[in-house]
């Protein structure tokens, strides 16, 4: 196998384009190209985690036409599952739904009750960032029924996790807060470190959200030392961000400016790019309320153009709307015009504007149409897209 490795790694790095690629894998003897198929995945994994999210797909597209080739089901179902994952980060939920309910229906003809439960949770995260919490709750506790049924703890506490975070965008952060504990006390049962600092990261959110920032840094610390420990530069990168949300909450833009590009460095370390974007639009925001305008479009401008290049569609409407109330303050109304009708676009185009998520974006465009922008109104869309896409 890792001979195979080797010549698909050579494959890739000799080749013009993917579809070059593409060819050359299917110049593999038939043993060959069906443990490619394997790799490929890995491949799509790796690009995934880099933030490509579009490329990752393509990966995963010739995984997937790989294993039905050798008739693996089970290759088949992680592939639309993961294809069905990034359709959803990049806001195209009906796309995300059909490959979903392509790998659930795989699952339930395999008989695997856990791949089947993990369906059920991709599938509530996607009405979850809809806002549709009660079809979210639904499919969470379908999941978490299955889980406690096959004493899968780790896929409980996933669900613990996602309960959490209905709560906690319900404004229960009493509730949340015990789901968020219940996972936590899971994770550590199971000596999962990664699932441990996710966990306190929530409960870093939480209290810095009820203006408890001593304790919220406390959590985020505790994050960040497990994220070092495990070499986990992604998690220590989110770590800097959640710091970095602490510290402008508090006004103290100077410190916050610190974490972000500590990010920043982090995720252009990494080539995370979707990292990058986020960067890149936190430090906007700092500007805005400094009140260098012109420092913070270019930020904006470059998370946009990092969206653009990404196909995340979601993500360019929203970075569209907050250069919209940006260019609205200062009296650019034409400017500002033409970004809300591009992120309307979009919004129609993925038909959100009948979701919560989608009707809270509308608003704000509204306020961009009538010129009716407040200084407050970007910070109150930067806090309402951090829950929506937590």
């Amino acid at each position: 196998m890792d001979k195979l490795i080797d010549k698909i790694l050579l494959f890739l790095e000799e080749s013009s384009s993917l579809e070059d690629f593409f060819n050359k894998i299917d110049s593999l003897t038939l043993e060959e190209k069906e443990k490619s198929a394997d790799i490929l995945f890995e491949l799509g994994n790796e690009i995934y985690l880099k933030g490509d999210w579009k490329k990752a797909i393509k990966f995963y597209e010739k995984a997937l036409a790989i294993y039905k080739e050798f008739k693996n089901q089970k290759g088949e179902s992680a592939c639309y599952n993961n294809i069905g994952l990034i359709y959803s980060n990049l806001g195209e939920y009906e796309k995300a739904l059909e490959y979903y309910n392509i790998s659930l229906a795989i699952k339930k003809d395999l008989v695997d009750r856990k791949g089947e439960s993990k369906c059920y949770i991709g599938i509530g995260n996607i009405y979850y960032n809809l806002g549709d919490y009660k079809k979210a709750l639904e499919y969470y506790n379908m999941s978490l029924a299955i889980a406690k049924d096959l004493v899968d703890r780790k896929g409980e506490s996933e669900c613990y996790i996602g309960i959490g975070n209905i709560y906690y965008n319900l404004g229960d952060y009493k509730k949340a807060l015990e789901y968020y504990n219940m996972s936590l006390e899971i994770k550590k049962d199971l000596v999962d470190s990664r699932g441990e600092s996710k966990c306190y990261t929530n409960i870093g959110l939480i209290y810095s959200d009820l203006g408890e920032y001593e304790k919220a840094l406390e959590y985020y610390n505790r994050s960040l030392a497990i994220d070092k420990d495990l070499v986990d530069r992604q998690g220590e990168s989110k770590c800097y961000i959640g710091i970095g949300n602490i510290y402008y909450n508090l006004g103290d833009y100077k410190k916050a400016l610190e974490y972000y590009n500590m990010s920043l460095k982090i995720a252009k370390d990494l080539g995370d790019r979707q990292g990058e974007s986020a960067c890149y639009n936190n430090i906007g925001h700092i500007y805005y309320n400094l009140g260098d305008y012109k420092k913070a479009l270019e930020y904006y401008n470059r998370s946009l153009a990092i969206k653009k290049d990404l196909g995340d569609r979601q993500g360019e409407m929203i970075t569209r709307i907050n250069l919209g109330l940006l260019l609205t303050t200062l009296k650019k109304f034409a400017e500002a015009e033409r970004q809300a009708i591009l992120a309307e676009r979009i919004i129609n185009e993925l038909n959100l504007k009948d979701y919560p998520f989608g009707k809270e974006m509308v608003k704000f465009i509204e306020k961009i149409k009538n010129k009716e922008v407040s200084k407050e109104d970007l910070k109150e869309f930067s806090s309402l897209v951090k829950k929506f896409r937590q």
